[in-house]
This record gives structure tokens, C-alpha cells and sequence, in this order.
């Protein structure tokens, strides 16, 4: 014997329009989040083949190695490679633009500079080798400490300067 408030069957109110929204809505975040993740993967959103960088001078006397992608106050490094073909000096002096360093705090440099000097809007930090004609790989360990794109210029002192931007997440 059956129920007396039990149907045979049941009345459901269908809205194709809402679940075709529905459909559409799903769809639209399933595609943003394999984006994000494949962002992610390639480096978009920290470490990964597309925030690995570098570049050179024209002569290419000079080098910078960095990460175009940062994190606020996360550890870093950049390299900066010194050509030095004329063998007369056993110093290197690299300036770097003040402007970018403000927003660096800058924890070791290897190898350890000989002097930095204050100039009115750069640093120059002087580098001393036992080997003239080696090229010179300086290494700056750093934490970014501000947010946003950030442009910096570096340079060899009476030679050539190069430039590069990076982006600093929060």
C-alpha cells in the first residue's frame, strides 16, 4: 500500500536558461584556473623558464642574469659577468643605479667588494681579482622590498651600462 502523500511522480521545475549560465560560468573557471596554473608552471608567477633572464652590452663586456618575477621580501640572486679584455686592471668597478637598489635589501655580495662608493645617483662597487683577463661573475643575494614593476640600470664604470625590468609580486 502506498503513502497517501506520496506522488507516483514527482513535478520538477526545469530553467535551462540558469544552467546553461550555470554551464558557461563553470567553463569560463575551469579555463582561468588551467591558465593560472600553466602561468605558474612556465614562471609567470615566480621561478620558471619565462622569469629566468639576462642581458648583455652590445660588446658584451657585461652581463646580468635575473629573475624578471619576484616575490616581496622572498631571497634572490642576480649575476652580473664582467668582461675584462684589456688585462691591464685587476679591478672591476660596476655601478648599479641607487633608484633600484632602494627597493633591494641586499644581504652578501661574492665576491666581496674591495669598496662601494656613494656617487649622486649610483653605487659603484669595486671588485679586486688575481686574474686580469678572467671574466669577473659578481653575485648579489637579495630580498625585493617593494611591490610593483621596477626598472634598474647597471654598468661598468668609463664602459657600457645595460638595463632590465622586473615585476615584484606582494
Amino acid at each position: 500500500m502506498r503513502h497517501p502523500t506520496l506522488r507516483s511522480h514527482f513535478d520538477i521545475d526545469q530553467d535551462a536558461h540558469f544552467h546553461r549560465h550555470a554551464w558557461i560560468v563553470q567553463r569560463i573557471g575551469w579555463t582561468a584556473m588551467a591558465l593560472i596554473a600553466m602561468a605558474g608552471l612556465l614562471g609567470l608567477l615566480g621561478r620558471g623558464p619565462i622569469s629566468s633572464a639576462a642581458v648583455e652590452s652590445g660588446d658584451r663586456r657585461i652581463r646580468v642574469q635575473y629573475d624578471r618575477f619576484e616575490r616581496h621580501e622572498a631571497p634572490t640572486t642576480f649575476t652580473i659577468t664582467v668582461d675584462r679584455r684589456s688585462g691591464a686592471e685587476r679591478a672591476a668597478r660596476v655601478w648599479i643605479t641607487r633608484e633600484w637598489l632602494a627597493g633591494m635589501r641586499i644581504d652578501t655580495v661574492t665576491p666581496e667588494p674591495a669598496a662601494v662608493e656613494a656617487d649622486s645617483d649610483r653605487l659603484i662597487y669595486t671588485f679586486r681579482t688575481p686574474e686580469p683577463d678572467a671574466p669577473l661573475a659578481i653575485t648579489f643575494h637579495a630580498q625585493p622590498q617593494q611591490i610593483g614593476r621596477r626598472t634598474a640600470r647597471i654598468g661598468v664604470v668609463d664602459g657600457p651600462e645595460i638595463g632590465f625590468w622586473q615585476f615584484v609580486y606582494p
